[in-house]
C-alpha cells in the first residue's frame, strides 16, 4: 500500500510505517540479534574449551599428549588441539569483523536516506539494535541452560556446567543471512549520504535536542579556528582544532568510559560464571542492560540539558567506580541485576553525550573527522584495551582485583578532570570577547554582549549599566531625568 505522497508502507497491527524505514528496522533487529547470539558469550566459550589450565583427570601423557581441563568442567582436551582451535577462531572472528565493519556505516546511510523527511526517526530506527541483541541473548541463555552435550563425556560427573555452544555458531549465521537479505533491499540513490558522512550525520539527527544554552557553553571552550587550506591533512586540522585541555581531559574520559564497556563485555559473564551464574542469568542480564539503553535514549538529552556535557562525564565516570566496586565484592551472581540497569543507563549516556559534545565543538570542516577520532577513541582504543589488557590481568591477578584497579581509575580520572579543569579553566577558551569559568560562564551574543541565560536578548541589554557608545540606538533609562519629567508633568 501507499500514503497521500505515493510512498509505499507497511501495516502492521494498524501501525503504517514507511516501507524503506521498516526495512532498515528489521535490518538492524537481525543483524545486532546475529553478533548478540554469539559475541558476548565467546569468553565463556573459550574458557570453556580450556583456555586456563586446571585440574586433569588421570590419562597416559605418553598416549594423548598433554591434556588440559577448564574450570567448572571434568572435560579434557588435547592441549594443542585447545591451542588449535583457538588460532582457528581468532582467525574467523577478524575476517568477520573485516568485512561486516563496512555494513553499519551502509545501513546507517541508507536509513538516513529513508528518514531524510524525519531525522528524528533515526535514532528511534536504531533502537531496534538493541531490541535485536537483548532478545537474541536472552533466548541463546534459555537455550544453552537447556543443552545435552557430551554424551560419550570422558570423565563422566554430573552437575558440571558444560554447555553446547554451537547452537550459538548457528543463530549468528541464521540471523546474519537475515541481515543480508535485508540489505538487498535497501535503496542507495544519488543523494545518499557517503559511508564517511554519515558519523556526524547521525548526531546531527539530535542536534535539535540540545539546549542552546548548552550548545553555545559547550563550544565557547573551543579557540575559533579557521577553515584549513586544501593542503593541509583533514585530520590533522581536526586535531588543531580540538587542541583544548578541556576538550583533551573529556577524551580521556570517553577512552576510559569505553575500557570499562571492553572489560564487561568480554569478562562479566566470566566472572558470574565463577560465582554460580548460569546462561539464564546471562539472558536476563542482557535485557535489562539494553532495556535500560532504550529508556535512558528518551531522556539523554533532559539530563545533558540540566548538567551541561561535562557534569554528565563526571556523573558516569562516578557510576562507573561503585559498579565495579560491587562487582568486586557481590557473591550472589542474581545482585548484578541492578547494576545492569545502572549499565545500560551509564553507557547509552555517555556515547550520546560524547557524541553530542564533540559535533558541537568541532568547527564545520573538521566535524566528520572529530566524530571519526571519537570513535576510534571509544570503540578502538578504549574497548580494545578494555578486553585485551583486562583479559591479561584477570589472568595474573584475577577478575575481583581486576574491577577493583578499573574502578579506582574510573575515581582517579573523574577527581583529576573535574581539578584540572578547574585549574585550566581560563585555557582554551575563547568565544566573542571574553573567557568564562565552568559554573558561571554566561552565553555571548554576536556583538560580544553577555546574553541572559534564559535566551531573550532584550534582557542582556536592559542589564547593562554602561552606556553603549557603539550602538545610540540602544537607550539608557535615568530615574533622575523619570522623576523631573513626572514633576514638570504636574506643574504644567
Amino acid at each position: 500500500m501507499e500514503n497521500h505522497v505515493g510512498e509505499r508502507t507497511v501495516n502492521i497491527f494498524g501501525k503504517v510505517f514507511p516501507r524503506d524505514a521498516f526495512i532498515c528496522r528489521l535490518f538492524y533487529l537481525s543483524f545486532f540479534a546475529s553478533f548478540g547470539s554469539l559475541f558476548p558469550l565467546l569468553a565463556v566459550y573459550f574458557k570453556q574449551l580450556g583456555m586456563t589450565a586446571a585440574q586433569v583427570c588421570n590419562y597416559n601423557e605418553d598416549n594423548y599428549g598433554i591434556l588440559v581441563s577448564p574450570p567448572h568442567s571434568t572435560r579434557v582436551y588435547r592441549q594443542p588441539a585447545v591451542e588449535q582451535a583457538f588460532m582457528l577462531l581468532l582467525i574467523l572472528i577478524c575476517l568477520c569483523e573485516f568485512f561486516s565493519s563496512p555494513a553499519l556505516p551502509l545501513a546507517d546511510a541508507a536509513t538516513l536516506h529513508a528518514v531524510r523527511d524525519n531525522p528524528a526517526e533515526f535514532g528511534k530506527i536504531r533502537l531496534m539494535a538493541s531490541v535485536g541483541w537483548g532478545l537474541a541473548m536472552f533466548i541463546m541463555g534459555i537455550a544453552l541452560d537447556y543443552s545435552d552435550t557430551f554424551r560419550n563425556h570422558p570423565c563422566p560427573a554430573e552437575n558440571t556446567t558444560e554447555k553446547n555452544y554451537t547452537l550459538c555458531f548457528v543463530m549468528c549465521v541464521i540471523f546474519m543471512l537475515a541481515a543480508m537479505g535485508l540489505a538487498s533491499k535497501f535503496k542507495f540513490d544519488d543523494d545518499v549520504p557517503a559511508p564517511g558522512e554519515v558519523h556526524g550525520l547521525v548526531m546531527d539527527t539530535r542536534e535539535g535536542e540540545v539546549s542552546h544554552v548548552v550548545a553555545e557553553k559547550a563550544r565557547a571552550r573551543v579557540t575559533q579556528s579557521e577553515g584549513g587550506g586544501g593542503s593541509e591533512n583533514s585530520l590533522l586540522l581536526a586535531m588543531k582544532a580540538l587542541a583544548s585541555m578541556h576538550i583533551l581531559l573529556f577524551f580521556i574520559s570517553v577512552v576510559v568510559m569505553g575500557g570499562g564497556a571492553g572489560l564487561v563485555f568480554s569478562f562479566l559473564y566470566w566472572h558470574l560464571q565463577d560465582i554460580g551464574g548460569s546462561p539464564v542469568l546471562f539472558g536476563i542480564l542482557s535485557v535489562v542492560n539494553h532495556a535500560s539503553e532504550i529508556i535512558t535514549y528518551f531522556y539523554t538529552f533532559k539530563i545533558i540539558n540540566k548538567y551541561g556535557h561535562v557534569r554528565v562525564m563526571y556523573l558516569c565516570l562516578a557510576v562507573n567506580f561503585f559498579r565495579f566496586m560491587a562487582l568486586s565484592i557481590l557473591d550472589n551472581p542474581w545482585m548484578v541485576l541492578p547494576l545492569q540497569v545502572l549499565q545500560g543507563a551509564c553507557l547509552a549516556t555517555v556515547w550520546s553525550c560524547a557524541s553530542s559534545y564533540i559535533s558541537l565543538v568541532a568547527p564545520p570542516h573538521a566535524k566528520q573527522h572529530a566524530q571519526y577520532a571519537l570513535q576510534v577513541g571509544y570503540h578502538g582504543i578504549g574497548k580494545g584495551i578494555g578486553s585485551i589488557v583486562g583479559g591479561s590481568v584477570i589472568s595474573v591477578i584475577g577478575s575481583r582485583t581486576t574491577f577493583v584497579i578499573y574502578g579506582l581509575i574510573c575515581l582517579v580520572t573523574c577527581a583529576g578532570s573535574f581539578g584540572l579543569n578547574k585549574l585550566f579553566k581560563y585555557e582554551g577558551i575563547k568565544y566573542g570577547a571574553g573567557n568564562f569559568e565552568e559554573e558561571d560562564m554566561d552565553i555571548m551574543a554576536p556583538q560580544g554582549v553577555p546574553m541572559a541565560r534564559d535566551g531573550k536578548i532584550t534582557d542582556a541589554f536592559n542589564a547593562t549599566t554602561v552606556v553603549n557608545a557603539n550602538y545610540g540606538a540602544i537607550a539608557q533609562e535615568d530615574p533622575t531625568q523619570d522623576a523631573y519629567d513626572r514633576y514638570v508633568s504636574t506643574t504644567r
